[in-house]
C-alpha cells in the first residue's frame, strides 16, 4: 500500500480507479483508512501529481484522521 509522509506522520492510502469517477476524490473512512479514487480513463502519468494533491489536502486529512482515531466506533456484525 502506498504511503506519504505529512508533518512527520506516515499515512498509508489505497488508490482506486473507477470509470464512474470524473475527478480525484479523497476519502477518510471511520476506521481511519484513506482512499484516493481516480478516474480510470486518465493516464497513469497523473500519478506524479498524487503527492502534491495529498500535500494540498494535508491539514484536512490530518484533522479527519485525528478525529476518527479519537473516537472509538463500535462495529456491529449482522448475524446470519
Amino acid at each position: 500500500m502506498p504511503s506519504i509522509k505529512i508533518h512527520n506522520q506516515e499515512i498509508e492510502y489505497q488508490i482506486k480507479r473507477t470509470k464512474l469517477t470524473r475527478k480525484w476524490r479523497l476519502i477518510v473512512r471511520p476506521d481511519a483508512s484513506v482512499v484516493l479514487t481516480l478516474p480510470k480513463r486518465k493516464s497513469i502519468m497523473e500519478a506524479f501529481f498524487l503527492e502534491g494533491f495529498l500535500n494540498d489536502k494535508a491539514s484536512w486529512l490530518l484533522s479527519c484522521l485525528s478525529n476518527f482515531k479519537k473516537k472509538s466506533i463500535p462495529f456491529f456484525y449482522k448475524k446470519d
